[in-house]
């Protein structure tokens, strides 16, 4: 496998293929590369808008390697895009698909644009996807084996997952800690043991954010991140009621995420004392807009506010939100426009690809269309993984561990809800984290089909 994985980059390379590492410089989500580089752990300690290990693999790269610091994180992606294939391929095989179907399945992704271009990419999105295929291989190891090392595994995997997305809150992880121990009745005592001790990291995080910024979690940008699907999704006269009766602030008037110089000056007006730069510059080094600014903690909490009073008064926006972001849910993961760069060397490839094995229609350029596979194949595939988890089915490969089954049902379901109710035009990117769990699901699906085949045969 290893062999396939080095053709097909090997290929894609020829094509054109190149690591992007800009999003270092630009990305709202990281912090500033002077800062990273100079001021890494302090950086790190006052970081409340986003978890901090992401950030923390950034820094010590740059530290490590400085000039040839691209070359190093292309060299960590591929080797978790080997590691992504070879995991892809072992998990179907242990949901007991056949090991012809599971190598076919994981080459098969392997080779999609989708795979090459986020792997390319220095943003979380690609780490976390290979992060929860591990998560699903350490969990079935674990319920089959009921080894120690094997339940560390899975919860440092989740541990990691929480630690770099906040998207993966960390009821995310009680979630799963909850779910190992009704699947082991046996190991609960165990389970809930080190599903705690692993869980103190994060539990250390979300109170020093809740010491010192009066923000307990992992993440400060809840607020902006409702305001863009409720007060974004507001007809401006349904707004404009609002603010004359007094019940949202001019900070709905404001595109959230704006820079600091967008909101009134009482708010730009706060500082912090020691004046730590990463909460006091207004700017990066670069001009960039600094969202680790103090001030955006009281901007976000008054986000929250204006979002609930427009929930409050106008439910509907949320049918408005997903009636947009569903759509862009089931677009191509490769239709992402900060893939356009590499994109366009394999404009070609690329189209065939998504018409042959997503079935996309209504395509544009620039934004792809709607794969049929996703919309239709998702809440099938998730209704029929339920029922493998849940009924003896006739000719159903045999043995499918019904949690591992449900976990990745968990995770496609936890992703899509909420990417889509938080998130408006980037949701297909959200998607891509859990598009290999959805491939092993439909990997069990048609070993299931290929199992009824050969009995009505025999």
């Amino acid at each position: 496998m290893t062999a396939v994985f080095a053709a097909v980059h090997l290929l894609y390379t020829l094509r054109g293929i190149r690591f992007d590492y800009q999003p270092l410089f630009y990305y709202y989500q990281y912090l500033d590369i002077e800062l990273l580089y100079g001021d890494l752990l302090r950086s790190l300690f006052y970081q409340h808008s986003q978890p901090p290990l992401f950030n923390l693999f950034l820094g010590l790269v740059l530290k490590a390697f400085g000039n040839q610091a691209p070359a190093a994180f292309q060299a960590a992606y591929l080797a978790m895009g080997l590691g992504l294939y070879l995991s892809l391929d072992s998990l179907l095989r242990r949901l007991g698909v056949a090991p012809w179907l599971a190598w076919g399945l994981a080459t098969l992704f392997l080779a999609s644009p989708a795979f090459v271009l986020y792997e390319h990419y220095l943003f979380y999105t690609f780490p976390v996807a290979f992060l929860l295929v591990r998560s699903a291989v350490s969990l079935e190891r674990f319920l089959a084996g009921g080894e120690g090392r094997d339940l560390f595994a899975f919860f440092g995997i989740v541990l990691l997952v929480c630690g770099i997305r906040s998207a993966f809150h960390p009821l995310y992880y009680l979630a799963a800690m909850l779910g190992v121990a009704l699947a082991r009745p046996d190991l609960r005592r165990r389970t809930l043991r080190v599903g705690a001790l692993v869980l103190m990291p994060l539990l250390l995080l979300c109170v020093k954010n809740g010491v010192y910024f009066d923000s307990f979690g992992t993440s400060s940008w809840l607020g902006m991140s409702v305001a863009r699907t409720t007060i974004e999704r507001a007809e401006r006269e349904e707004i404009q009621q609002l603010y004359d009766a007094g019940k949202v602030s001019q900070l709905a008037w404001i595109q959230p995420f704006a820079p600091l110089e967008a909101y009134p000056e009482y708010y730009r007006g706060v500082g912090y004392d020691p004046p730590v730069p990463v909460l006091t510059r207004e700017t990066k080094a670069n001009g960039e807009r600094n969202l680790n600014h103090v001030a955006y903690l009281a901007i976000s909490e008054q986000y929250l506010a204006d979002a609930l009073a427009v929930l409050r008064s106008h439910p509907q926006v949320v049918l408005r939100s997903l009636a947009t972001s569903l759509p862009i849910y089931a677009r191509p993961a490769s239709a992402y426009a900060p893939l356009e760069g590499n994109r366009e060397r394999i404009a070609g490839y690329e189209r065939w690809c998504n018409l042959l094995l997503c079935g996309e229609i209504g395509r544009t350029r620039a934004t792809g269309g709607t794969c049929l596979l996703v919309a239709i194949g998702t809440p099938l595939l998730l209704v029929y993984a339920l029922a493998v988890a849940g009924l003896a089915l006739p000719g159903r490969p045999a043995p499918v561990p019904r949690a591992v089954m449900l976990w990745l049902v968990f995770n496609v379901a936890y992703v899509g809800l909420v990417g889509n109710l938080l998130e408006v035009g980037e949701n297909n990117r959200f998607r891509f984290m859990t598009d290999p769990l959805l491939l092993a699901l439909l990997g069990v699906a048609l070993q299931h089909l290929v199992v009824l085949g050969r009995a009505r045969r025999a």
